[in-house]
């Protein structure tokens, strides 16, 4: 299953819907560009959620890490919530999930920002 991602606007956030694999930099050019636009025009609080990624690697973590790094400049930040039992062990390994809010689901995640 490639990679996709859908945007909902969320009051005081922009919510990314990821969906199937993100494995490889080609799979995030869309996502990269439409993340740089969103900061660029002021919308500087976003959450990712993850309850329809599948599968990641160090190359969707990149992207993540590079999005937080953006936000917080521009400052505001990223959260991520409903991670799988796969991507929550991939997090505790790497220890990526001491840098992120990580939430169980999306209307925790938006309470972050209320």
């Amino acid at each position: 299953m490639a990679f996709s991602f859908d945007t909902k606007e969320l009051k005081g956030s922009l919510l990314f819907i990821f969906k199937g694999k993100l494995t490889n930099e080609g799979d995030s050019l869309t996502l990269n560009d439409k993340i740089d636009r969103e900061i660029t025009a002021g919308q500087h609080n976003i959450i990712f959620d993850l309850s329809e990624l599948k599968q990641c690697n160090s190359s969707g973590l990149n992207i993540m890490v590079r999005t937080l790094t953006k936000a917080r400049t521009a400052n505001g930040d990223l959260i991520l919530c409903s991670l799988n039992e796969g991507l929550n062990t991939l997090f505790t390994i790497t220890k990526i999930n001491e840098i992120f809010s990580i939430y169980p689901n999306l209307a925790e995640a938006e309470k972050h920002f209320k």
